[in-house]
């Protein structure tokens, strides 16, 4: 499992994280509301990650914002002290129907716009963006199929915990976790027991973990081992399909596979 494959090598990969344009960045503290994104980003570097997914609640407003100060960072010279390589995955955390919180994950070279686009498509109410207070008319089953068909990936939110797909029940739950084309749920305690649904399912999905952090102090405590040849959409679908050879979580190794 721990093997390199010829011109692949293994990400450090987070793919869950938020910036001062999701309301609940701080939990309170207006210090942590006022970071500065080359500040942001400085945190996941010290940090060693190599892969950030952006995943505001219901906004992709930071995105672009963050991608230029990454953009003046590597050019810049010298560089900030803690500077390392980073690859920016643009995203957003939508809140489905029932409040069910779904990932979508888009390519490196996407930005706000396609994560605005994909907001309008499952008609999030534009009054609350950046939010939990409100929710999207559209089922899990729906804003899945609209984020593959925006060209992103999906990913069900800590399905074990609260605002997760596995709190949902019978024909609903049946219907979401066999949508077309899931290959990844985020699974926040791995040990702990599954529904019975989704053992009589039978699917193999990647389990995959991020650190959902909304404070500095939660930052690279949580992520997965990925492995790409690049960082990309296309790379990370495939070790979505490889799952146990292409992804490995934090609580799985101990060293640097």
């Amino acid at each position: 499992m721990t093997g390199l494959i010829h011109g692949a090598k293994w990400w450090k990969f987070d793919f869950h994280n938020h910036t001062p344009k999701s309301n609940d960045f701080g939990k309170g503290d207006e210090l942590h509301k006022a970071i500065t994104p080359e500040d942001w980003l400085l945190m996941y570097m010290t940090a060693g990650i190599d892969c950030v997914a952006i995943t505001d609640h219901n906004s992709g407003e930071w995105i672009d914002t963050l991608k230029a100060a990454l953009a003046a960072m590597e050019i810049s010279e010298p560089k900030p002290t803690g500077y390392r390589k980073l690859f920016l995955f643009p995203g957003v955390e939508i809140s489905a129907s029932g409040n069910i919180h779904i990932l979508a994950l888009f390519d490196p070279s996407a930005g706000t716009t396609e994560v605005q686009t994909l907001l309008g498509a499952v008609r999030f109410p534009a009054a609350h963006v950046g939010t939990t207070d409100a929710v999207s008319p559209d089922s899990v089953e729906d804003i899945i199929n609209a984020i593959h068909l925006a060209g992103a990936i999906a990913i069900p939110a800590h399905v074990d915990e609260p605002s997760g797909l596995f709190s949902l029940t019978g024909f609903t739950f049946t219907q979401a976790i066999k949508s077309e084309g899931l290959l990844a749920i985020e699974v926040v305690t791995k040990a702990k027991e599954k529904p019975e649904l989704y053992k009589q399912s039978k699917l193999q999905l990647a389990e995959v973990v991020g650190t959902d952090s909304h404070i500095a102090a939660q930052v690279g405590t949580n992520y997965t081992w990925v492995k790409m040849s690049e960082p990309s959409l296309d790379a990370l679908k495939l070790a979505f399909h490889d799952r146990e050879d292409g992804i490995i979580r934090k609580e799985e190794i101990t060293v640097d596979p």
